[in-house]
Protein backbone atom coordinates (compact mmCIF):
# COMPACT_ATOMS: atom_id res chain seq x y z
CA UNK A 1 0.00 0.00 0.00
CA UNK A 2 1.39 3.39 -0.99
CA UNK A 3 1.16 6.51 1.14
CA UNK A 4 0.39 9.75 -0.72
CA UNK A 5 1.19 12.96 1.15
CA UNK A 6 0.89 16.60 0.24
CA UNK A 7 3.02 19.17 2.04
CA UNK A 8 3.25 22.93 2.02
CA UNK A 9 6.90 23.56 1.22
CA UNK A 10 9.34 26.42 1.83
CA UNK A 11 11.62 26.92 -1.17
CA UNK A 12 14.08 29.03 0.85
CA UNK A 13 14.70 26.45 3.58
CA UNK A 14 13.86 23.47 1.32
CA UNK A 15 11.72 21.79 3.94
CA UNK A 16 8.06 21.41 4.85
CA UNK A 17 6.25 24.33 6.41
CA UNK A 18 5.40 22.94 9.83
CA UNK A 19 5.79 23.83 13.49
CA UNK A 20 9.58 23.25 13.48
CA UNK A 21 10.04 25.92 10.81
CA UNK A 22 7.36 28.37 11.94
CA UNK A 23 7.66 28.23 15.74
CA UNK A 24 11.25 27.19 16.41
CA UNK A 25 13.29 28.46 13.44
CA UNK A 26 11.12 31.62 13.11
CA UNK A 27 12.54 32.98 9.85
CA UNK A 28 12.03 36.72 9.37
CA UNK A 29 10.20 36.15 6.08
CA UNK A 30 7.15 34.86 8.00
CA UNK A 31 6.63 38.25 9.61
CA UNK A 32 7.56 40.15 6.44
CA UNK A 33 4.96 38.24 4.37
CA UNK A 34 2.40 38.01 7.21
CA UNK A 35 2.57 34.23 7.18
CA UNK A 36 3.80 31.48 4.91
CA UNK A 37 0.60 31.47 2.82
CA UNK A 38 1.43 34.91 1.42
CA UNK A 39 5.08 34.11 0.74
CA UNK A 40 6.11 33.82 -2.92
CA UNK A 41 8.63 31.16 -1.86
CA UNK A 42 6.05 28.71 -0.56
CA UNK A 43 4.74 25.92 -2.74
CA UNK A 44 3.01 22.56 -2.47
CA UNK A 45 4.78 19.25 -3.01
CA UNK A 46 3.35 15.76 -3.36
CA UNK A 47 5.13 12.67 -2.09
CA UNK A 48 4.42 8.97 -2.64
CA UNK A 49 6.09 6.71 -0.10
CA UNK A 50 8.46 9.54 0.81
CA UNK A 51 9.57 10.25 -2.78
CA UNK A 52 8.77 13.62 -4.30
CA UNK A 53 6.46 13.54 -7.31
CA UNK A 54 7.35 16.11 -9.98
CA UNK A 55 4.84 18.72 -11.06
CA UNK A 56 4.39 22.47 -11.12
CA UNK A 57 0.96 22.25 -9.51
CA UNK A 58 -0.89 19.85 -7.23
CA UNK A 59 -2.98 18.73 -10.22
CA UNK A 60 0.20 17.88 -12.19
CA UNK A 61 1.45 15.81 -9.27
CA UNK A 62 -1.84 13.97 -8.95
CA UNK A 63 -1.75 13.11 -12.65
CA UNK A 64 1.68 11.53 -12.17
CA UNK A 65 0.41 9.59 -9.14
CA UNK A 66 -2.59 8.37 -11.14
CA UNK A 67 -0.35 7.21 -14.00
CA UNK A 68 1.90 5.28 -11.61
CA UNK A 69 -1.13 3.71 -9.91
CA UNK A 70 -2.59 2.64 -13.27
CA UNK A 71 0.72 1.09 -14.35
CA UNK A 72 0.94 -0.92 -11.11
CA UNK A 73 -2.70 -2.00 -11.40
CA UNK A 74 -2.28 -3.07 -15.03
CA UNK A 75 0.81 -5.16 -14.19
CA UNK A 76 -1.05 -6.84 -11.34
CA UNK A 77 -4.02 -7.62 -13.60
CA UNK A 78 -1.72 -9.14 -16.25
CA UNK A 79 -0.09 -11.33 -13.61
CA UNK A 80 -3.50 -12.47 -12.38
CA UNK A 81 -4.57 -13.39 -15.93
CA UNK A 82 -1.35 -15.33 -16.50
CA UNK A 83 -2.01 -17.36 -13.34
CA UNK A 84 -5.43 -18.45 -14.59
Amino acid sequence: MSIIEGKNWCKIFDKPIESQLVLLDKPSCIEENKGCGNCPNSTYKTFVDGKEIPGDTFADSLNVVAQVFNEIRNRALKEMVQCL
